[in-house]
Formats: C-alpha cells, structure tokens, sequence
C-alpha cells in the first residue's frame, strides 16, 4: 500500500497543469481519497492478517519510494559456491543448512528441480526435455527455461519466502546475466573457503558480473 497524506495529494495536484491528463479538480479529488480511507479502514486490517502486506510512505521522492518497493518486492538471492580447499563442498552443505536453519532461506537445487519437473511432465518439464533430447547447440534454450523454472517457484508466494539460496546454477556470467535479466537480482555470492573462514561473500556491485567464470571474480 502506498500511503500519502491528503495535503500532500492536494499539493501535488495543485501543482500540475489544469490541462494536464492527470489533473483532477479538488472537489472530485477529496471525495476520491475520502472514498478510499473509507475503503482503506476494513481492507488493510483484512490484508495484514493474510497476506505479506507493507506499507510505503509516497510522500518521499520517487526514487526513494520505488527503492523501498524494490526492496520489499524482490527476493534475497543467495548463490552458494564451492571453494578452493580440500574439503570445499562439506564446507558448501554447512553453510547451506545453516543459512536454511538460522536465517529461513530456502535452498533451490537446480538439478534436483529440473530432475522433479521432468519426471512430472510439468510444461516447463516437458520443454526442458525437449531441448535436452535436441542435442547440440541447446544449452542456450535449456538456460533459459531453468531461469524459467527457478522464476515460477521464487514468485509463486508460498509461506510469503523471500530469502533463497541457488546452487549449482548459474555456473557462468552469461547464465547469471540470463537470471538476472528475466528474474531478478542476485544479492551476493558465498564461496565455501574452508580452514579457518568458513566463507566468503562477494556483493554483487552495479551488475559487476563482467567475465566468463563466476568463481574467478575472487
């Protein structure tokens, strides 16, 4: 819900142009936003108690407003990767089950979820068997219906989950930028170090995802 304040509606108002499509005279405007506090009095008890309702001030500048929007709209993407140490992927699971268990995040294994969705013939299933069974040249197409896949079950709403850890895809900057483009942003990568840091985490900075390997931004 966006919320703002009646004056502040007015002086908006007042400050367009009379000719201007979105100008509404302030008689017409009172009774628009009179009708929708009265509206507002039984739907936003209704919506917090059953759905994952936020609400922002509008009364800030743009920009602020659609970044506080951004921010609760979009999941937290994790992308796990194994180090270089002896025991990297130990370190991996550990990390995994712990981030699951102490900060809610869900884990999404895409092999492990392209294998369920192949073997129940979902659409997405059936496609990605399709190309599979193509042979050369289809890795592009089978990368686009895995983000295809992994967009479905980030926005599908369940438990209201925001917070997902990805492993085992993407691999490389072209498939992170494919994710990225037609999903959503990935918050940071965690190298699984071992030895005595247990990880390492690199914040993605301004689509700072510029050469082949994902592994060799450290």
């Amino acid at each position: 819900a966006l919320e703002c304040s009646k004056d502040v509606c007015q002086e908006r108002m007042t400050a367009l142009a009379q000719t201007d499509n979105s100008y509404q005279p302030s008689a017409i405007l009172s009774k628009r936003i009179r009708q929708y506090n009265e509206n507002a009095q039984r739907l936003m008890p209704y919506l917090k108690s059953q759905c994952n309702f936020k609400s922002i001030s509008s009364e800030q500048n743009f920009d602020q407003a659609f970044n506080q929007l951004c921010t609760s709209v979009e999941p937290t993407i994790l992308l796990v990767r194994p180090g270089g140490c002896d025991n990297a992927y130990e370190k991996k699971t550990q990390i995994i089950e712990e981030l699951k268990k102490t900060q809610g995040f869900q884990e999404l294994n895409v092999f492990s979820l392209i294998k369920e969705e192949t073997e129940r013939h979902t659409a997405v299933g059936n496609e990605i068997n399709e190309q599979i069974s193509a042979g050369k040249d289809y890795q592009r197409d089978l990368d686009h219906l895995i983000v295809k896949m992994l967009k479905k079950i980030i926005y599908s709403g369940i438990e209201c989950n925001n917070k997902f850890i990805l492993t085992d895809f993407p691999d490389t900057i072209k498939q992170a930028q494919e994710f990225e483009k037609e999903c959503c942003k990935i918050t940071a990568v965690i190298f699984a170090a071992g030895g005595d840091d247990s990880q390492t985490t690199v914040d993605i900075v301004d689509n700072g995802l510029s050469i082949e390997s994902i592994d060799s931004l450290l």
